[in-house]
């Protein structure tokens, strides 16, 4: 893939997005031609110009509320002091005679309803309330903090398989709330967001979950191939990898020195060995 191309050209998109639901719909329409397996080098391109959209129109969305928040509200218009103190003398000086028209009235007489305006209005009548939609439950919200809640549940191999098949079972624009939803639980779990003193070195964190469970939910969620370099979530990876201890690929394990032991023990076989020689050669000594 051209690496001089635009975010949102690796999109499939001819500028960049206005919102979440442009993303999420530009991802899902080209995840159905650039999958995992067929073409992990496009695919891992792809996941970035996704991450890098979001991140972008968050920021965006938090330079607008600041901007707003900075914009002084003007002062109101000050009223003219001496224009104002004119037109109350003057109108203090009138009657309320002086101000009925002149001539026979041609108003009709007050009665005890002058002052409706409309008939009056039925309070036995049903009162519509128009009431905001409730916010969009994310999907397997619930399953997810059940499983992640039971220490049991959680190094469980079945259970994650359960989710991961009614995620597989979602919507493309739900499974990709789903991803984003399943990132951010999995970091909290870890204690990504709180001040812990050993945030800096996460390796040397407890473990939580086993070595198994969290190089499958690595492959699983396509999170060891997505690129390290950039952006926010690639430095969530990063951690998530130190956190959970996994070996990156291309690097070959630490190799596990080797103890000294056996030096010393073909010494002593030297030692005995000479000792064994020289006892034979005073037998033979002896003999002659």
């Amino acid at each position: 893939m051209p690496a001089h191309k635009q975010y949102f050209e690796i999109l499939g998109l001819d500028a960049p997005p206005v919102d979440r639901k442009a993303v999420k719909r530009a991802y899902s329409k080209m995840l159905k031609v650039t999958r995992p397996e067929d073409d992990p080098a496009g695919f891992m391109a792809l996941r970035d110009a996704h991450d890098q959209a979001l991140n972008i129109l968050r920021w965006q969305a938090e330079d607008a509320a600041y901007e707003a928040q900075q914009v002084e509200t003007p002062p109101a218009a000050q009223p003219d002091i001496q224009n104002t103190a004119l037109e109350t003398d003057a109108a203090s000086s009138l009657t309320y005679s002086d101000m009925l028209p002149e001539g026979p009235s041609t108003l009709e007489p007050e009665s005890d309803t002058s002052y409706a305006i409309g008939p009056t209005p039925n309070f036995d009548a049903p009162v519509t309330i128009f009431e905001p939609p409730a916010p969009k439950t994310p999907p397997l919200i619930a399953d997810l903090n059940a499983l992640l809640d039971d220490p049991k549940h959680y190094n469980d191999r079945e259970q994650w398989n359960i989710l991961f098949r009614k995620a597989r079972q979602l919507d493309i624009d739900d499974y990709v709330d789903f991803e984003d939803l399943l990132m951010e639980h999995i970091l909290r779990f870890h204690g990504y967001y709180e001040d812990h003193p050993l945030h800096d070195t996460p390796e040397k964190m407890r473990q939580r979950f086993s070595p198994s469970i969290a190089a499958s939910l690595f492959k699983t969620m396509n999170w060891d191939q997505v690129s390290k370099h950039g952006y926010h979530r690639a430095q969530q990876i990063d951690w998530l990898e130190r956190r959970m201890s996994l070996r990156k690929r291309g690097v070959d394990p630490v190799p596990v020195p080797t103890s000294d032991s056996g030096g010393s023990g073909n010494v002593w076989l030297w030692l005995i060995g000479a000792f064994i020689l020289l006892k034979i050669v005073q037998a033979l000594a002896n003999g002659l």
